[in-house]
């Protein structure tokens, strides 16, 4: 298998435009108001263009019990122009804090739909996340180096400052989750436990989960630059208003 180059994740730089400062103001309503099983996101709030999220591993995958950590950096421009993404908690799937090639991604910018929400984003990546196919910025480990990150990451979440000032309230229940684990496997030798309370009792996030299997929004992964990409199927979008 060749080896795509891997590109630094860039920073926020600029000031959103109005519109886009008001179509992310919206899509984190929605976030709020109909909240996603398992994701957690919220921007910065001294920059409006960053974004941070967490998922939660899904069940019965070598993620299961892991709290992935990453950013999302929008163009001022946005939703004319597709977020950089990346994720930074090790997790065995992708390289960390790189920019990762998808078709909602600004890897690929001819692919980019205005309408997609950044709840259609975070849903693509999870179910993405739990694909075996390759592109720029993708490990993919064995299972059970997977599962090892999944075990570990909670710890490494907590010693993330930028996890810590983002997400104060799954602080408490992470540390509890690691202490309860650790317990369990040196009484018993079994393996760490996953059974954790849900993520979105502490970010009010929804119901809607990504699934195991290829789910909506369908993401297309993108092993070459060519022009003739296949748009992502069943991808929930939204109708622009005039001023987007």
């Amino acid at each position: 298998m060749f080896a795509l180059p891997l590109e630094p994740f860039p920073r926020a730089t600029g000031q959103p435009t109005p519109t886009a400062a008001r179509r992310l103001q919206r899509d984190f309503q929605r976030l709020l108001s109909e909240p996603i099983d398992g994701i957690i996101a919220m921007p910065n709030e001294a920059n409006i263009l960053e974004w941070h999220y967490v998922i939660k591993g899904s069940p019965d995958t070598p993620y299961e019990g892991g709290y992935y950590y990453g950013k999302l950096v929008f163009q001022p421009d946005f939703p004319w122009k597709p977020p950089a993404i990346c994720m930074l908690t090790p997790n065995g799937r992708f390289e960390t804090n790189t920019r990762l090639c998808l078709s909602i991604s600004d890897y690929h910018p001819e692919s980019w739909n205005p309408g997609w929400t950044v709840s259609a984003i975070l849903v693509g990546l999870h179910s993405f996340m739990n694909e075996e196919t390759f592109a720029a910025g993708v490990r993919n480990e064995s299972n059970p180096v997977r599962r090892k990150y999944a075990a570990s990451s909670k710890a490494w979440n907590l010693a993330c400052p930028e996890f810590r000032q983002m997400f104060p309230n799954l602080l408490d229940d992470i540390a509890t989750e690691t202490a309860s684990s650790s317990s369990s496997a040196s009484s018993s030798g079994n393996e760490i436990s996953s059974n954790t309370k849900s993520v979105d009792h502490h970010s009010g996030h929804s119901r809607r989960t990504a699934q195991k299997r290829r789910a909506e929004p369908a993401v297309e992964e993108h092993q070459s630059h060519s022009h003739n990409h296949q748009q992502p199927r069943q991808i929930e979008v939204i109708e622009l208003s005039d001023g987007e």
